[in-house]
C-alpha cells in the first residue's frame, strides 16, 4: 500500500491528472467506479492498509481475489504513468529533465530493438548518446553504447563495431570509479553511525576516501566524481573541525555548478550551501550564514528533509543575530506547514525548543511578535514534549536547562532556579569536558554567578 501511495503521488504531482487519472477529479463520474474510490482512497489518505482498502471496498481481505486484482491493475497504470511524467523546465533543473528524457529515450531503443525493429532503435539510441554525453550521464551512455554495439555486430560493421566498443569500455570505467566513490562516501556514513569507532579510524577513513576519490576523478574528469572529491573533501575538512577548509571548498563546489549551468541543479547548489552554512555558525560568522539562508532553503523542496534543515541553521543565524521577527517567520514557517507532525521526534523537539526561546525573548522585551504565545506556554508542558532531545547532554538539553532555568526566574521561582543553576555545575563538569566546549561553559558559570 505504501509503496502505491508514494508512486501515485508521484505521477499526480508531475503530470496532468485529468488525463493521466479522471477518477481522481471530484465530479468525474470515474471517480465513483472501484477504481476511482480506490485511487481517492491512497490519494487523501483514507486507506492506510490494503485490509482498510479491501474492507470498504469489497467488504472482505486484503487475499480477496477481486481486490488483489485491482491492486494489479492499478500498479500497471501507475508504472505506465511514470514514463510519460512532465519533468521540464522551469520547475525541474535542464539537467534532470534531460537525464528523464534521456532514461525514457533508452527504454525506447531496447524496445524497439526486441521487437525487431532494430534501425529505429539504433538511430533513437545514437541520438541520445549525444545528449547523454553532452550532460555526462554516465551509466545511460554505457547502456546506449552497448546496444550500439551489439547492433553494429549484427550488421556487421566491423568499424563502428570496435568505436561503439571503445565507448563501452571508456564509460565503463568512469561509471565503476561513479559507483566506487559513492560506495567510500556511503561507506563512512554508516562507520559513523557505530559507537565503537575510534575518531583516529574514522578520521584515516575520510583522508583515505578523500584521496581515493580524487585520484578516481583524475582518471576519468566526470560530473559525478567532480561533485564526489569535493564531498569527500568537504567531509573530511568537517569531520577534523576545519570549518574555514569547509567553506572553501564549498566555494569552490558553487563556483564549479556556476560555471556548467547545464549540469546544474538547484538541490546541488543547496547541497553546498547548506555545508557552508553550517560550518559559518560554528565559525560564529552568523551574518555569512544569515546571507545564505533564503537561498539556501529555496533550493530544497518545501517541507522536505534538507528545506527543514536550512530553516533551522537559518533560524540559529537569525537569532545569532538578533533578528527576532525573521526568526519568527521562520518558526512559524516551519511549524505550521501540514507535514510538520511527519517529521521525527527529535526534528520536532529541536523546533519546540526555539519555540521556547522566542518567548523567552519576547518576555524580556527584545521583540514583539504580532501574535504572543505567552498565554498558551506552560513551562511543565515543555519539558514533558522534550524525551529525545534531553538526551542529546552536550547539545540540546543544554539549551533546555538554560530555558529551563530563565523561565523560572521569569517566573519569580528563584528557589527552584537556584537548584537548577547548582545543577549546571556538575552538568558541566560531568557533560562538557571537551576543548570546544570552552564558550559553553564560559556562559553556565556566567548564569551560576547570578546574584
Amino acid at each position: 500500500m505504501e509503496i502505491l501511495k508514494e508512486i501515485l503521488r508521484i505521477v499526480t504531482t508531475k503530470s496532468d491528472k485529468a488525463k493521466v487519472f479522471p477518477e481522481l477529479i471530484e465530479d468525474d463520474e470515474a471517480s465513483t467506479s472501484l477504481a476511482g474510490r480506490y485511487l481517492n482512497g491512497m490519494a487523501n489518505d483514507s486507506y492506510t492498509t490494503d485490509e482498510e482498502a479491501a474492507r470498504d471496498l469489497y467488504g472482505t481481505g486484503a487475499s480477496d481475489q477481486r481486490y488483489r486484482t485491482l491492486k494489479s491493475r492499478t500498479y500497471e497504470r501507475l508504472m505506465h504513468s511514470v514514463l510519460f511524467l512532465q519533468v521540464k523546465q522551469p520547475e525541474h533543473s535542464e539537467y534532470l529533465s534531460y537525464y528523464y528524457k534521456c532514461m525514457r529515450n533508452q527504454i525506447g531503443a531496447q524496445t524497439l530493438m526486441r521487437f525487431a525493429s532494430r534501425r529505429a532503435g539504433y538511430a533513437i539510441a545514437l541520438k541520445t548518446l549525444t545528449i547523454a554525453q553532452k550532460y555526462e550521464f554516465t551509466d545511460i551512455c554505457v547502456s546506449l553504447a552497448v546496444l550500439l554495439r551489439e547492433s553494429a555486430a549484427v550488421w556487421n560493421k566491423r568499424t563502428t563495431f570496435l568505436h561503439h566498443h571503445r565507448e563501452v569500455v571508456k564509460h565503463l570505467g568512469a561509471l565503476k570509479c561513479e559507483y566506487d566513490a559513492d560506495f567510500l562516501l556511503d561507506h563512512i556514513k554508516m562507520e559513523m553511525t557505530v559507537t565503537s569507532r575510534k575518531r583516529s579510524y574514522l578520521i584515516d577513513l575520510h583522508k583515505d576516501a578523500m584521496i581515493k576519490v580524487e585520484s578516481m576523478r583524475k582518471e576519468h574528469n566526470t560530473h559525478g566524481l567532480r561533485l564526489s572529491s569535493i564531498r569527500a573533501a568537504v567531509n573530511y575538512y568537517d569531520f577534523v573541525e576545519d570549518f574555514a577548509g569547509v567553506i572553501k571548498e564549498c566555494d569552490r563546489a558553487i563556483e564549479y555548478l556556476n560555471s556548467v549551468p547545464h549540469l546544474s541543479q538547484r538541490a546541488r547548489h543547496g547541497e553546498f550551501m547548506l555545508q557552508k552554512m553550517s560550518a559559518a555558525l560554528y565559525l560564529r560568522r552568523y551574518d555569512e550564514a544569515f546571507t545564505l539562508a533564503d537561498k539556501c532553503i529555496d533550493s530544497f523542496t518545501v517541507a522536505g528533509n534538507n528545506w527543514y534543515f536550512a530553516s533551522d541553521l537559518a533560524f540559529v543565524a537569525a537569532i545569532n543575530i538578533q533578528d527576532y521577527d525573521k526568526a519568527e517567520l521562520l518558526y512559524t514557517r516551519a511549524t505550521t506547514h501540514r507535514k510538520y507532525n511527519m517529521l521525527s521526534e527529535n526534528t520536532r523537539e529541536r523546533w519546540i525548543i526555539y519555540g521556547a526561546y522566542l518567548l523567552l525573548a519576547e518576555q524580556l522585551g527584545l521583540y514583539s511578535p504580532q501574535q504572543s504565545r505567552a498565554k498558551t506556554f506552560r513551562l511543565s508542558t515543555y519539558l514533558n514534549s522534550l524525551p529525545e532531545e534531553s538526551k542529546s547532554k552536550k547539545v540540546y538539553n543544554v539549551l533546555i536547562i538554560v530555558s529551563h532555568v530563565f523561565y523560572l526566574m521569569i517566573n519569580g521561582d528563584y528557589d527552584t532556579a537556584e537548584k537548577r543553576i547548582d545543577y549546571l555545575r556538575v552538568y558541566s563538569s560531568r557533560y562538557l569536558k571537551e576543548k570546544h566546549f570552552n564558550r559553553v561553559r564560559i556562559f553556565l558559570r556566567l548564569i551560576q554567578s547570578f546574584p
